[in-house]
């Protein structure tokens, strides 16, 4: 087994006793603790082998379409897969092939709207090799799997994607179009930029935020600032980004902004030296308000 996660043939107790102890030595990634735990579990050595081998000559036989028994059409792509290995990873698979024990006619077809074939394909890649690469853009589909067709392990690699994303992953998800309510991916990658917000808006990618993701950020209760300012500093950047289209929206940008939080230097400088603000009939109301409240 390397770090890769590719598994070499067990042909005896020895090699399987070897790779176990090889395997505590490191940091083991999912796919290379299964194995630990199998060979733990196993009765000895070579139950353990036979597991493994067992499993390498199923996927050999998914990549070469032998005795398959499931046929799943997405869109106009075809998968073949086998009901016993869709039925161990999956519950609703579980109740479709093995619980209701109805008449079917094999193979087994069936046709799954609303994802796309490289997210079905990353799930196969999961039920066969144990591994399952996720990415921004299969992220959601890879979500609607999991959720459809009760898949646990699943679940938990993409809640894995999650808590590790980057501040630039989460912004290539806030700039991509329109969020689906409570979509996960959205909400976390919000969350993300909310608690690293110090960090986030030293990214240029930050300024080619659009207006909703913008407010939403900068008027979180959960922002992690030292001083109210940097949130001004933050709104006052965005604006100027891009002045022509964005000072119309100079009012609702700074109404994220608690400039009763700041004291009485801070809102005289704002309202001094900031052109924007000066300017602004609304904006110089609102520091003139919170000046009245420090």
């Amino acid at each position: 087994m390397d770090s890769r996660n590719k598994f070499h043939p067990l042909t005896n107790p020895k090699d399987a006793h070897k790779a176990a102890e090889v395997c505590r030595e490191y940091a083991p990634t999912k796919g290379q603790q299964y194995v630990i735990t199998t060979l733990q579990e196993s009765e000895d050595a070579n139950t353990a082998a036979h597991d493994i081998v067992t499993g390498k000559f199923i996927r050999n036989c998914q990549e070469e379409n032998l005795m398959t028994d499931v046929n799943i059409y997405i869109g106009d792509e075809l998968f073949t897969a086998h009901r016993i290995m869709l039925a161990q990873y999956s519950s609703y698979f579980q109740e479709l092939f093995c619980i209701s024990k109805r008449e079917t006619n094999l193979p087994f077809n069936m046709k799954v709207k609303g994802i796309s074939a490289d997210a079905f394909e990353a799930f196969l890649h999961l039920v066969y090799i144990g591994d399952c690469e996720i990415t921004n853009e299969i992220f959601m589909d890879l979500f609607m799997i999991a959720k459809r067709f009760n898949v646990d392990e699943l679940n938990n690699r993409l809640k894995d994607f999650l808590n590790a994303m980057s501040i630039e992953s989460c912004f290539e998800i806030l700039l991509q179009g329109q969020s689906a309510p409570n979509e996960p991916l959205y909400e976390t990658a919000l969350k993300i930029v909310i608690k690293e917000f110090q960090k986030a808006v030293r990214s240029p990618k930050f300024l080619d935020l659009r207006l909703d993701v913008v407010t939403k950020i900068l008027s979180s209760n959960g922002l992690s600032v030292g001083k109210e300012t940097e949130v001004f500093d933050a709104a006052h950047a965005w604006v100027k980004h891009d002045l022509p289209k964005r000072e119309q929206h100079l009012a609702r940008v700074m109404e994220c902004v608690r400039f009763a939080l700041m004291d009485h230097v801070e809102l005289f400088l704002l309202l001094s030296d900031v052109d924007l603000v000066h300017k602004n009939a609304y904006c110089r109301e609102m520091l003139m308000k919170a000046n009245w409240y420090v």
